[in-house]
């Protein structure tokens, strides 16, 4: 089940003003890092998490980069 919840959220932004979307998109990513930051352990994956995390963060950054631009453009 958890694996559709972050696409059928991301899915939900669409109706919302793109910065906004964008903001909430970067919410989404670390919320969804946090709990695979679980997740991963109990399925042997551990190996995995340096990689999601500093993927994570250039993606969050990216997201909250642009969301700024959008707003700042009024």
């Amino acid at each position: 089940m958890w694996g559709v919840v972050p696409s059928i959220a991301a899915w939900a932004t669409l109706l919302l003003p793109l910065g906004v979307a964008l903001a909430s998109h970067a919410a989404m990513l670390s919320w969804c890092f946090f709990v695979d930051r679980t997740v991963y352990p109990r399925q042997g994956a551990t190996a995995w998490l340096p990689l999601r995390a500093r993927l994570t963060v250039i993606a969050v950054l990216s997201c909250l980069l642009a969301s700024w631009g959008v707003l700042a453009a009024g």
